[in-house]
């Protein structure tokens, strides 16, 4: 029985391919992603 575990990070500024290449790393490891996007329109 695995634990469900969150950690929360911010990519502040950053680019997509970074975010992506974070994504995939995780899902290399046979893990699994929720990604939330927010963006503010100023």
């Amino acid at each position: 029985m695995s634990s469900l575990r969150s950690v929360k990070v911010r990519f502040v500024g950053r680019t997509t391919r970074q975010l992506q290449a974070f994504i995939e790393v995780i899902l290399t490891e046979g893990r699994a992603v929720v990604a939330a996007i927010q963006h503010s329109f100023r």
